[in-house]
């Protein structure tokens, strides 16, 4: 499954603008829980963005492992991070996405 995000111009007025979705444009609900409750909060368009491509490239990595959501700790966060650094040298998770993800699946988790 390909995820991707898109940008919506129009919606409700409690939704985020981006979205995380596969090719047949169904939405990943926990992605978009979490930007909705952000957006809620009146973030930027762009802290929102940058949100939503953070959950995106977390979402793309998650969907190969061998785990449920509700399985997500922070050793799950801490193997993403050191793949992600793992496949580029100068790539880090900077502490905005880090913050993102732990605030994400603390809203989301068990």
């Amino acid at each position: 499954m390909k995820l991707i995000l898109s940008h919506r111009l129009t919606g409700e007025a409690s939704a985020c603008p981006y979205r995380v979705v596969d090719e047949q444009g169904k939405e990943t609900a926990w992605a978009n829980d979490f930007l909705d409750a952000q957006h809620m909060r009146q973030l930027s368009p762009r802290s929102l963005r940058a949100y939503a491509y953070d959950l995106l490239h977390f979402a793309r990595w998650f969907q190969n492992q061998p785990q449920s959501l509700s399985e997500i700790n922070e050793s799950t966060l801490l193997d993403y991070v050191r793949q992600r650094a793992g496949n580029n040298a100068s790539c880090h998770c900077p502490p905005k996405s880090w913050k993102c993800f732990k605030t994400t699946f603390a809203w989301n988790g068990p």
